[in-house]
């Protein structure tokens, strides 16, 4: 197909400031949420994962329920169950309250 750019999973996101492989990122205030794909500086290109699971920090007073929604946080640059935040995806696991980690399936969209 002609007009075909790429299957979708990822976007090109110009930094403006440094990024780390597996960090989280919200495009915009209640945008596009996803996770950088390799380390990155200040004006560098790079594509951003906005489809998948992905094991990412998570607010420790939460509990999570699998397949509850989850948001992102991106002053604390964490996963919240706080709806007040960013809509980025699913938990991929259940988790009770603590500190660590949590696997999050991406929506892929705007919320």
């Amino acid at each position: 197909m002609k007009n075909f750019i790429q299957p979708g999973t990822t976007i090109p996101i110009t930094l403006a400031a440094a990024a780390s492989s597996g960090d989280g990122f919200e495009i915009a205030a209640d945008g596009l949420v996803g996770v950088f794909q390799k380390d990155g500086a200040i004006g560098d290109t790079i594509e951003m994962a906005i489809e998948g699971v992905f094991e990412l920090t998570r607010d420790a007073a939460d509990t999570f329920a699998q397949g509850d929604k989850v948001y992102w946080n991106q002053a604390a640059e964490e996963v919240t169950t706080d709806a007040a935040e960013t809509e980025m995806g699913f938990a991929w696991e259940a988790k009770a309250a603590g500190a660590g980690t949590i696997q999050v399936k991406l929506l892929g969209h705007i919320a």
